[in-house]
């Protein structure tokens, strides 16, 4: 008898990527067919030209998305909010990759979305799709538009993670997700009327700056040092041993600080060669780099 395949019913020719785009589109567009998937798979660069439609279509049929009903479609309505800025919706689309230096990147935008006027109230586009991009243009929205009552996205790394909550907290933002695997649930474009007076304005610029930080808790070594993401930092000798409340951004680490009965005391990037020349206050002024004892030339 013939030997049966031990991968039998799973693709070889698509990619994991390109079969949960496969599995996105079936469940937020069910009556698209397997010709339409697979050319808007080749459009988009989540496979080569050289895949055929008729791989696309055995997957489709292998895995029961044939069917335009899904028996697990869930109860929707149409909604749409009274004003604007009382829900935003931030979501990340993939756009094709481009070669840059002799490098081929995919390309990300992230955007932003009021629910009531559809206006685009923030968008960008990045090489990554990550927390600290999606931070990025969220800040530059509420400075632009202020603050929404309610931000709803989903449950993707970039939209779900601790920063991310405090930073709303901080703004007297409720922070919604979506259930998971549910891209349906949001999705809107484009109108702008008149209600965009409602939401709240940020106190100033330096306020929302300080909203937007990132927080950590760090113990601080003998050494008078601090590890953020396998980095290390001076910080101020008086926390030696001390726990110590860390803000950062991180695209802007020179502006790091330590936030110490509401006082801002500044870290840096630890240079292990200039930290040679340093002198201490509570030692005679030495040079390191000297230790063995300077040569006659």
């Amino acid at each position: 008898m013939p030997n049966v395949r031990s991968d039998k019913g799973i693709s070889r020719a698509l990619n994991d990527e390109a079969i949960n785009e496969i599995y996105r589109i079936k469940n937020d567009f069910p009556r698209m067919n397997a010709t339409q998937i697979h050319e808007f798979l080749i459009r988009s660069s989540f496979i080569p030209a050289t895949i055929s439609v008729d791989s696309v279509q055995r997957f489709i049929r292998h895995n029961d998305l044939k069917s335009a009903r899904n028996p697990n479609l869930r109860d929707r309505k149409a909604y749409e909010e009274d004003e604007f800025g009382k829900i935003w919706q931030a979501d990340t689309c993939y756009l094709p990759y481009i070669t840059e230096a002799g490098k081929s990147c995919r390309v990300y935008v992230i955007m932003i979305i009021d629910d009531h006027s559809r206006l685009l109230v923030g968008g960008e586009l990045f090489y990554s799709d990550n927390a600290c991009n999606f931070q990025k243009v969220l800040k530059d929205a509420i400075a632009t538009y202020g603050i929404p009552d309610k931000l709803y996205v989903n449950n993707g790394c970039s939209y779900s993670n601790e920063q991310l909550s405090m930073i709303c907290v901080s703004l007297g933002i409720l922070l919604l997700h979506t259930k998971v695997r549910d891209g349906a649930s949001k999705g809107k474009v484009e109108r702008y009327e008149a209600s965009r007076e409602h939401p709240r304005k940020p106190l100033s610029r330096e306020w929302l700056d300080d909203c937007f930080y990132n927080r950590i808790t760090r113990k601080v070594r003998k050494d008078s040092t601090i590890a953020i993401d396998s980095i290390c930092y001076d910080v101020p000798m008086q926390f030696i041993s001390a726990k110590v409340n860390v803000r950062y951004l991180p695209d802007d680490m020179d502006s790091a600080y330590i936030l110490y009965e509401n006082k801002k005391f500044p870290i840096r990037r630890t240079d292990r060669n200039d930290n040679c020349h340093t002198k201490r206050s509570n030692l005679p002024a030495i040079d390191y780099s000297r230790a063995g004892g300077a040569t006659n030339v």
